[in-house]
């Protein structure tokens, strides 16, 4: 796509918005717009899925309702920008900036795209459709403090070293997905569904789990004895205990051998 093709679409799709004669949806997909600048660009239920836009910088964008579907936005910029309902089913935002960033009520389930193209560091993700497997929506070592992810869906997502202090997570679907080495430190998990989820190594210091389901999840190295589970289903086992009570367990059960 030409940069006076892309002028055209966002034209007429201005015009779609607006409600005014020839104006048309933005269709946006299975492009390369690696390196896109386009700060605070309107592209409400535009369709970009299966598109190329890592490093892009889409600060303050407004992408709520977009078709975001197995779309690459790798290490993009796109801090306080509005994602809310968006389907982000297979998208990838590993090392992305979501900080501020508004995704409340998201998809971001693994999804199967009819052509995926393998992606630097992650060649196992090529798949076709019909093959069987999928693409898991990649959001590790992503930047999401302060985002706003109420309500959303990210059942099986990889959330891997990602920055989520002070994330509210409130009612989110979160089932099997991998925080591994993640920080919740002062986030919002309240009523969200952790089942079966990996927390290994998780930072929870200041964080609300109240009413949340953590059953079957893996806490181990988690110390949550600094969060607030009020009202929590979750086993506490001896890792899970703050450190020094830990010690002073291991130095009781020596001595009392």
């Amino acid at each position: 796509m030409t940069p006076a093709e892309l002028v055209e679409i966002l034209k007429k799709y201005r015009l779609w918005v607006e409600g005014k004669t020839g104006g048309q949806r933005a269709n946006l997909a299975n492009q390369a717009l690696s390196g896109l600048k386009l700060p605070g660009i309107n592209l409400t239920q535009a369709t970009l899925s299966g598109s190329d836009l890592n490093h892009s910088v889409l600060e303050g964008a407004n992408l709520s309702g977009a078709d975001l579907f197995a779309t690459d936005f790798r290490h993009a910029d796109l801090s306080g920008a509005n994602l809310s309902q968006a389907d982000m089913r297979g998208a990838q935002f590993f090392g992305a900036d979501l900080s501020g960033a508004n995704l409340d009520e998201v998809d971001l389930r693994s999804g199967t795209p009819m052509h995926a193209k393998a992606l630097p560091n992650h060649p196992s993700q090529a798949r076709l459709a019909g093959s069987g497997g999928s693409v898991e929506a990649d959001l590790s070592e992503a930047l999401l403090t302060n985002a706003s992810m109420v309500n959303s869906n990210l059942e099986g997502a990889a959330l891997r070293n990602a920055d989520l202090s002070k994330a509210d997570l409130t009612r989110s679907n979160l089932q099997h997905a991998d925080f591994s080495g993640a920080d919740f430190r002062q986030a919002a998990l309240n009523e969200a569904d952790l089942r079966h989820a990996q927390l290994f190594g998780t930072q929870v210091e200041g964080a609300q789990f109240r009413n949340a389901d953590l059953s079957d999840a893996t806490l181990t190295g988690v110390d949550l004895s600094a969060a607030d589970l009020e009202g929590a289903n979750v086993v506490v086992n001896v890792d899970n205990l703050a450190l020094d009570i830990q010690t002073m367990l291991r130095l009781h059960g020596e001595w009392s051998k």
